[in-house]
């Protein structure tokens, strides 16, 4: 009788091991948290986020071109998706760093080549104009998706003009 009973208790446990074994890889799946946000799951929808932002995604090239020589001031159409496509996003005087890369890339919109670096957390999107590359917008990949780097896409001398420019307006505000 003992025999029996300890043959029970191993198919049992045989029987236990296989349900855990077959079950495990939807139990872990649960575990990997909720998928990421389409609009930022590849550095190329990041990047059409922020167009859709300033409502020019649909836009061509030429159009998007026209509207900056006539210095269309373009608006943000949804705020929390805007500030959410920069990995480095603090306080408003970021909005001047932010316009600027708004710009790089609308201008040339249809002519951005995309380099992923060695490790591939980081990509490089370069507006090219007739095989000149210009200066490169840097995204990171997050834990929340592909963001672009403000700091590491602006220029610095230009990011610390640009910051001049933001404290004296705000001089200025308060009078």
């Amino acid at each position: 009788m003992r025999a029996r009973s300890k043959t029970g208790l191993l198919m049992r446990l045989l029987t236990l091991v296989a349900w855990l074994l077959l079950l495990a890889p939807f139990a872990l799946s649960g575990c990997a948290g909720e998928p990421p946000d389409p609009r930022f799951a590849e550095p190329e929808a990041t990047v059409r986020t922020l167009f859709t932002v300033y409502d020019i995604a649909d836009l061509g090239e030429a159009e998007v071109q026209g509207l900056l020589r006539q210095r269309v001031q373009f608006q943000v159409r949804d705020r929390a998706a805007y500030e959410a496509c920069f990995a480095d996003w603090r306080d408003p005087h970021d909005e001047g760093l932010a316009g600027f890369v708004f710009g790089r890339l609308a201008a040339l919109k249809d002519h951005l080549r995309y380099e992923r670096s060695a490790d591939g957390d980081t990509m490089r999107v370069i507006p090219v104009r007739d095989g000149d590359a210009g200066h490169p917008i840097v995204l990171r990949r997050t834990d929340t998706g592909w963001k672009i780097a403000l700091r590491e896409s602006v220029p610095d001398e230009l990011r610390q003009r640009l910051y001049r420019v933001y404290e004296e307006a705000r001089r200025r505000e308060r009078g």
